[in-house]
């Protein structure tokens, strides 16, 4: 097997994982009302990998990203949020390896449909 091919066999791998878990993730927002912060992580990841890649997204992926999106720009508008604990981490926060800084990378894709 070439090395081109195992690549292209990867990618599709992780196109495969990323519909999965997109779905997984409506699934739990529409039954608990939240998405789990590593998960959506985990889909962001693939996300970022896949635009590097010239990989066009699932259009469930984008959707869940959008979704997130979504939240996020809620979240900042929020002026009255409670500050997270001190020494704790909010993932959804904009930081450079958070999931907010991440999506922020992808925003301006987010705007437009990927397939």
């Amino acid at each position: 097997m070439s090395d081109t091919t195992a690549g292209s066999d990867r990618m599709s791998e992780v196109v495969r994982m990323a519909r999965t878990l997109a779905d997984r993730l409506l699934d739990a927002q529409i039954m608990q009302g939240e998405m789990p912060a590593d998960q959506v992580r985990a889909l962001v990841d693939a996300a970022v990998l896949m635009e590097e890649r010239g990989v066009p997204w699932p259009p469930m992926m984008m959707q869940v990203l959008q979704a997130v999106e979504a939240g996020l720009r809620r979240g900042d508008a929020a002026e009255d949020d409670p500050e997270p604990a001190r020494g704790e981490v909010d993932p959804y926060v904009g930081g450079a390896g958070t999931i907010g800084g991440a999506l922020r990378r992808l925003v301006p894709r987010l705007g437009r449909r990927r397939d």
